[in-house]
């Protein structure tokens, strides 16, 4: 958790009787004692920190500043249209209800501007989880066990799920069989059909998803509802052709 860095409002007498039984961060205001302004915003945030990374996000995220801090130009558009889409999540259902597909080549920033749709929506006191598909599936083929099952239903039943490494075959293990199939096609449709979103983010164009050893039909499916929205962002700013190392020691 960050240090909060006390405001002069914050700074009172230390004879005051009343502030003495407060923590720190409280103010004499007449005779009320209130919370400053300043502590109860920093207190907000750093509680939707402490969610966001339990829910799994990484950490470096979550104090970004999109657009401003997203690197390259090529597909800067697509931030501006995610945070619109943040700043209409809670007014409007049929776009928290959506699917968006992120995609495009290995570093192009795609995890890292998902996570901080993530955050911007855990601040505002919505239920949003991550989790890869390899995990995803794998709590799947355990549905007979409780532990298992009790996280497929949290991921089931969040307000956003964002599903990492989607439909690539290199990250994930398909059965040849088939047979995990018929549940993946199913978790998702039954999130779609509740209003529930979902982000996947991926390496994969929409069009190979069934190159990847998943059905045509969850390729269509993906295919019907992303087109409702446009809601297919490439990603093609390479973050890491840029990046300077940082020596630590």
């Amino acid at each position: 958790m960050n240090t909060f860095s006390k405001c002069r409002r914050c700074l009172y007498g230390p004879n005051d009787s009343r502030l003495q039984r407060l923590p720190e961060c409280w103010y004499v205001n007449g005779d009320l004692v209130g919370e400053c302004e300043k502590h109860k915003a920093w207190r907000v945030k750093e509680f939707a920190r402490k969610t966001y990374l339990n829910n799994g996000f990484p950490a470096y995220a979550f104090d970004l500043d999109l657009p401003h801090d997203y690197y390259g130009d090529k597909s800067k558009a697509n931030v501006e249209r995610l945070a619109a889409y943040v700043d209409r999540f809670q007014e409007e259902p049929e776009i928290a209800g959506c699917i968006l597909y992120l995609y495009g080549m290995r570093t192009t920033q795609k995890t890292t501007v998902a996570s901080w749709v993530a955050a911007r929506l855990i601040e505002k006191k919505e239920d949003v989880r991550y989790c890869m598909m390899k995990d995803l599936m794998s709590l799947m083929t355990n549905e007979f066990d409780d532990a298992s099952r009790d996280e497929l239903m949290q991921l089931l039943e969040c307000d956003l799920l964002v599903v990492d490494e989607s439909f690539d075959k290199e990250k994930c293990r398909v059965w040849e069989s088939g047979k995990q199939m018929p549940a993946v096609e199913t978790f998702f449709k039954k999130r779609t059909n509740s209003g529930k979103g979902t982000v996947f983010v991926s390496n994969v164009w929409p069009e190979c998803i069934s190159q990847q050893g998943f059905t045509e039909s969850i390729q269509e499916f993906v295919r019907r509802e992303i087109t409702k929205y446009d809601s297919a962002l490439l990603f093609q700013d390479n973050y890491e052709a840029a990046l300077v190392p940082k020596r630590l020691f």
